[in-house]
């Protein structure tokens, strides 16, 4: 089985801070604070500032998946 290597470990991180960054500006810069619930700003956005929260946070996952990926590889290999 061919394994294909994901995005070196900075490309990772830079993916997962980047992402993380996004996402939390576009919810924060909609009001969100301690006492406010998540899905509550979800329910204000527009779609366009959906589709760029969601951007983060996929980018975000990809990220960190790839991380956990290059620490296991230089584990195993």
């Amino acid at each position: 089985m061919a394994v294909k290597n994901g995005p070196n470990m900075f490309v990772s991180l830079f993916l997962f801070a980047g992402g993380t960054f996004l996402a939390c500006y576009v919810f924060q810069s909609n009001g969100w604070h301690s006492g406010v619930s998540p899905s509550d700003i979800w329910k204000g956005l527009s779609k366009s500032t959906r589709v760029i929260a969601v951007a983060g946070f996929i980018a975000s996952a990809y990220g960190l998946g790839s991380m956990l990926n290059n620490l296991v590889s230089k584990r195993a290999g």
